[in-house]
């Protein structure tokens, strides 16, 4: 059995997730080993890589370290590191919870037939709660907001959140899969008034793919 390739999981889960959507432009923030492997720069496609080696039969437990920020200088000021690290903590959480989900052990350290699933976010951005309600609420607005934002790739008042996803073999630090993607707010209903409601629904999204993508076929985690 081997291993699923995660840039296929990509491209069917892409618009699994209503309340928030891919977005364009991509920026890379130097977490990945290999960058130019995933695709041109800002390109929509091809967000991922994997060595078509990899084999998910050779790992027995996951090993998830603390999320790594790489966000621009002076996000932290604007945002509050509390929010920051209180973000990490939930994307860390969620990618975990989805891979016991999907039979993986988890461990708190690297080593032999220890999978390493290295996450980074470089972009953090809250949606204006205040105006979202009203976007969200004024049939004629959300309609033109909408008409804009798939148009022109234009974002209002929505969040806004990028990751970088790095898979290795913890014993040996060979790369085995990376990721890049970015997601905004869709104007849903559901993250109307919300603070970080659009960039949580981003994480799952990314949680979804990574358990899903990092599945055993026919046997999940044995």
């Amino acid at each position: 059995m081997r291993f699923r390739c995660l840039s296929i999981v990509l491209a069917l889960l892409s618009s699994g997730c209503e309340t928030t959507r891919e977005s364009v432009p991509i920026r890379h923030a130097g977490f990945l080993t290999h960058p130019e492997r995933i695709g041109r720069e800002g390109s929509i496609d091809h967000r991922s890589w994997n060595d078509p080696d990899f084999d998910l039969t050779e790992f027995d437990a996951v090993w998830i370290p603390a999320v790594s920020l790489v966000l621009d200088e002076g996000t932290e000021t604007d945002l509050g590191q509390q929010d920051i690290n209180r973000l990490a903590a939930l994307f860390r959480a969620s990618v975990r919870a989805k891979m016991e989900v999907e039979g993986w052990r988890i461990v708190e350290e690297p080593g032999e037939r220890v999978l390493a699933i290295h996450l980074a976010l470089s972009e953090l951005e809250p949606a204006d709660p205040v105006a979202n309600v009203v976007t969200a609420t004024a049939p004629y607005l959300a309609e033109a907001v909408q008409v804009l934002a798939v148009a022109a790739d234009v974002h209002v008042f929505v969040g806004k959140v990028s990751t970088e996803v790095r898979v290795e073999d913890s014993a040996s630090g060979q790369v085995l899969a990376e990721g890049i993607d970015r997601r905004v707010g869709a104007q849903s209903v559901a993250n109307m008034g919300t603070t970080w409601g659009d960039v949580k629904d981003a994480m799952d999204v990314w949680s979804d793919r990574i358990a899903i993508g990092l599945t055993k076929v026919g046997n999940p985690g044995g």
